[in-house]
C-alpha cells in the first residue's frame, strides 16, 4: 500500500517537473473577462484565444466567435446603458426594472461574418475594460476609435 503511494507521489512530482500542468490550470486558461453583456445576448464572458478568435460565452445561448482576422473596426464609447425593461404583463406606466444613468463602457466590434458584415456592441464592467480594450487593439492590431465621453 506504501509502495503504491510513493508510485502515484513520485510520478506526480515528475510530471510536474517536467512542465505538465493539469489542463484546467490557469498556466493554460486564456484571459476570461467576466461581467460582460452584448447587445442581444445578454449577459456573460469574455475569451481571448492566444492565436485566433475571442468569444463571447453567455450565461444562456450560443457562443459567438468572432476571428481576429475578421475585425474590421473597434469603437469605445462611454454611454448610459438602456434600462431593463420589466415583462410585457405590466401596465404602460410602470417603471424599468433597472435604470442605468450611470456611464458605461461600451465597445461596438464590427467583422466580417459568413453572410456579411456583421457588429457586435459589449457593455463591459468598470473594473476591466481597460484590460479588454488593450487585449483587443494588441489582438487584432487595429486601433481603437473613440467617441462620445471617452475618457479612458
Amino acid at each position: 500500500m506504501m509502495k503504491a503511494f510513493l508510485l502515484i507521489m513520485m510520478t506526480a512530482a515528475l510530471g510536474m517537473a517536467q512542465g505538465a500542468l493539469p489542463p484546467n490550470s490557469s498556466f493554460y486558461s486564456t484571459p476570461t473577462y467576466p461581467d460582460v453583456t452584448k447587445v442581444g445576448a445578454g449577459a456573460g464572458w469574455l475569451q481571448f484565444d492566444a492565436r485566433n478568435e475571442m468569444k463571447f460565452v453567455p450565461k444562456k445561448g450560443e457562443e459567438i466567435h468572432i476571428p481576429y482576422k475578421a475585425i474590421k473596426n473597434l469603437q469605445y464609447e462611454r454611454a448610459a446603458q438602456p434600462p431593463v425593461e420589466k415583462s410585457s404583463k405590466t401596465s404602460k406606466w410602470s417603471l424599468p426594472v433597472k435604470m442605468n444613468f450611470v456611464g458605461k463602457h461600451q465597445v461596438t466590434i464590427q467583422y466580417d461574418a459568413a453572410y456579411g458584415p456583421e457588429t457586435a456592441t459589449l457593455w463591459l464592467d468598470s473594473s476591466n475594460y481597460q484590460n479588454i480594450m488593450g487585449t483587443l487593439k494588441a489582438k487584432t492590431g487595429l486601433p481603437v476609435q473613440r467617441t462620445g465621453q471617452n475618457s479612458w
